[in-house]
C-alpha cells in the first residue's frame, strides 16, 4: 500500500522517491491508525465537495431557465401531437369498421351472383349506350 502511494505521488510530483519505497513491517495499530486519520481528514472534505457540486447544479438550474421552458413547451407540444394521432387513429378506424360493414351489408343483399348481376347490368348499360348513339349519329346525318 505504502509503495503504491509512493509510486502514485512521486509520478504527480514528478520526482523520484524511491528511497522511502522500501519494504517496512506495517504494524496493524499504525495501518488502522492511518487510514482513521484519513478518513477523518477526507470526510469534510467529501462534504465540502458534496456541497460545492450542489451549489454548481443549482446555479446551472438558474442559468438554463430558458431551457427549461422550451423543455417544458415540447413536451407539451409533443403530448398534444400524441393526442390528436390517437384521436385522428380512432377515426380512422371507425371508418373502416364503417366501409367493411356497408360491403358485407351490400354483398349480404346482392346474394351469390351479384357479380354476374353487375356483368349483365354493364353489359345491358353498354347496349343501350351503343344504340343511343347511333340513333343519334344517324338521326343527325338525316337531319342536315
Amino acid at each position: 500500500m505504502k509503495k503504491v502511494m509512493v509510486f502514485v505521488l512521486s509520478g504527480l510530483m514528478g520526482f523520484g522517491v524511491t528511497a522511502f519505497a522500501q519494504d517496512r513491517t506495517s504494524d496493524p495499530v499504525r495501518t488502522t491508525d492511518v487510514v482513521s486519520r484519513m478518513d477523518r481528514v477526507q470526510r469534510p472534505d467529501r462534504a465540502q465537495q458534496a456541497r460545492l457540486q450542489q451549489a454548481r447544479v443549482k446555479q446551472a438550474r438558474l442559468d438554463q431557465a430558458d431551457l427549461t421552458q422550451q423543455r417544458i413547451e415540447q413536451a407539451r407540444i409533443k403530448q398534444a401531437r400524441i393526442k390528436n394521432a390517437r384521436i385522428e387513429n380512432a377515426r380512422h378506424k371507425q371508418q373502416r369498421i364503417k366501409k367493411a360493414r356497408i360491403k358485407e351489408a351490400r354483398l349480404d343483399a346482392a346474394g351469390d351472383d351479384s357479380q354476374v348481376n353487375r356483368r349483365r347490368y354493364h353489359k345491358a348499360k353498354q347496349q343501350a349506350k351503343r344504340k343511343r348513339l347511333a340513333n343519334q349519329g344517324s338521326g343527325d346525318e338525316t337531319g342536315n
